[in-house]
């Protein structure tokens, strides 16, 4: 028998290992969504109470994606409509079930849950656009060191799916300052953060049902978060009648009232002179869009009772309305004169043709 020299040996067991770590190595990539890009994980987080005539496309939607590497979590607050037996149909689903508060105390359960490096808001009426969450990878492989990211949103008839409602894909938008935040539309769930800003900025002020969305934009920017726009469509509201803030005439006029309560709480709250100067400021424009409002319903009365007490809690709330009134002026006037924006045309006929392939499976289980 002929013995091989020793470093043959060596050499073949140097070999084995290489190749076993490198296909054992693959494969565990694979396993867990990561594969050799090292692609962001996503940590999905899906508040719901009785929908299930609408969750099943909104899960679908996330899976339509593509993207391996992301958690999904469905927080429910005791649906009682067979929404649990549907979300029970997808076994990838991590789910966090019992009564909660309101919407925001149910997110709040899954931002504390996740694990991901980037925190989705997905309404279990709404959906992701097609490629958002590859887009959103995207921007954070070029600037990882961003505090989240913002793409442009659309605004649709849940009946009516092919027609754009609205679409906000302003930069303006998209990377706010705190005039627009205080007195322009949220769209928070386009808005897509670090987790490791929410442990910077604190999660959504559950004490607030309706505008705790806004508050919470009010403080990120307050404590510095910068976000980077997306150029993609990421994210589709679908607009109802049992929306919370959509669906009615009565449930705008809430949230008017709650953004109105919620800056004079934190003025009285807030410790830091800057902060409070900027709680004052929505504070201003709130007072005086709401008193506006009342009087153009001709409830003088109540419009009087709002400009007495904004007043007394922040005396120079006019020149903060004021101030805000002529920046949102600037800002339609450039509108009308400027380059027109991307009215969603497309987007909202990608987004019908989705809802229509999927739209099946979105009918109740018997």
């Amino acid at each position: 028998m002929i013995s091989a020299p020793p470093y043959c040996y060596m050499a073949v067991i140097a070999w084995t290992r290489f190749c076993s770590t490198w296909l054992t190595g693959t494969r565990r990539d694979s396993d867990n969504g990561m594969l050799n890009s090292q692609k962001t994980i996503f940590s999905i987080i899906t508040p719901v109470l009785n929908r299930a005539s609408m969750i099943r496309c909104a899960i679908e939607s996330v899976l339509a994606q593509g993207y391996p590497a992301y958690e999904h979590w469905i927080v429910d607050g005791g649906s009682a409509d067979g929404t649990l037996d549907i979300v029970k149909e997808y076994p990838h689903l991590k789910v966090i079930a019992g009564p909660d508060r309101n919407l925001y105390d149910a997110i709040n359960k899954g931002i504390q849950a996740a694990t991901g490096d980037l925190v989705v808001l997905l309404n279990s009426d709404d959906l992701l656009m097609p490629g958002a969450l590859e887009s959103v990878a995207a921007a954070y492989a070029r600037d990882p060191a961003a505090d989240g990211f913002c793409g442009a949103a659309l605004v649709v008839d849940a009946k009516n799916p092919g027609a754009a409602i609205a679409a906000y894909t302003e930069n303006a938008v998209k990377t706010p300052g705190l005039s627009y935040i205080v007195s322009g539309p949220t769209v928070q769930n386009a808005r897509i953060l670090r987790r490791d800003a929410y442990a910077r900025v604190g999660v959504f002020d559950d004490r607030f049902r309706i505008a705790a969305d806004q508050e919470f934009l009010v403080r990120a920017r307050l404590a510095g978060i910068v976000l980077r726009p997306v150029d993609a469509f990421v994210y589709c509201y679908r607009a109802h009648g049992d929306s919370l803030t959509l669906g009615s005439p009565m449930g705008h006029h809430e949230s008017l009232m709650e953004a109105e309560l919620i800056p004079r709480i934190k003025i009285a709250e807030e410790q830091d002179p800057r902060r409070r100067l900027g709680y004052r400021t929505w504070h201003g424009w709130a007072c005086g869009y709401l008193a506006a409002q009342r009087a153009r319903a001709g409830d003088w009365r109540s419009a009087w009772e709002i400009v007495t007490r904004g007043c007394a809690d922040n005396p120079l709330w006019p020149y903060w309305f004021a101030k805000i009134f002529v920046y949102k002026l600037a800002r339609r006037l450039r509108r009308a004169f400027g380059s027109p924006e991307n009215d969603g045309a497309a987007a909202a006929v990608a987004v019908a043709t989705f809802i229509r392939r999927i739209q099946p499976l979105a009918a109740p289980t018997v």
